[in-house]
């Protein structure tokens, strides 16, 4: 994908860490440090915003990196947003799913009016779908249609996770891990 000139320059000053053997690598949209860079965020919110379909009524993101991400493309595209929590509200209605990813797990909690709205998932990276998986059948549960899954990163090609969710998931980088290094495919 052409442009994104300072989102392809930021991930020249990712660290690479180990979790187990998951190698995930440390940026600012994904991991909110070390700084957030204003530039950053707008670049790639704008790209995001571009790709949101106009039947979306609703942005949802996962906790807790999404919510940046989640607020500056609402603040584009002025569609209201809501957060699958990791905490329980115990609110009337509330829906729980178990999330797990390649680096562990948690239940995420959805506490938003979604039946029938047509919404649009803003998530962070893509990394072995577990997180986009729980988010899927939560919103899906709720009676939710999802148009479109947006992603900044993808460290695996979507194709076979889109046919799996039935879902279009569009992707900003495509990036890998190579050594002590981000690459973008």
């Amino acid at each position: 994908m052409a442009g994104l000139e300072l989102l392809r320059a930021s991930l020249a000053e990712s660290l690479i860490v180990s979790k187990g053997k998951y190698q995930y690598f440390v940026h600012p949209l994904s991991d909110g440090v070390p700084l957030v860079e204003a530039a950053v965020l707008d670049e790639a919110a704008a790209a995001l915003a571009a790709r949101v379909p106009p039947e979306s009524d609703i942005l949802v993101t996962a906790e807790a990196i999404g919510l940046p991400l989640a607020a500056a493309v609402t603040l584009r595209t002025g569609l209201p947003y809501t957060t699958l929590r990791k905490r329980a509200y115990g609110l009337p209605g509330e829906r729980v799913v178990t999330q797990k990813t390649g680096y562990g797990g948690a239940e995420l909690h959805l506490n938003a009016p979604v039946e029938g709205k047509h919404v649009t998932i803003v998530d962070d990276v893509l990394s072995t779908g577990g997180t986009l998986r729980a988010m899927c059948s939560a919103l899906t549960a709720a009676g939710a249609l999802i148009d479109r899954v947006l992603i900044v990163f993808s460290k695996v090609d979507p194709a076979e996770l889109s046919a799996e969710l039935g879902v279009e998931i569009k992707v900003l980088l495509q990036v890998h891990v190579e050594g002590a290094k981000v690459v973008i495919d």
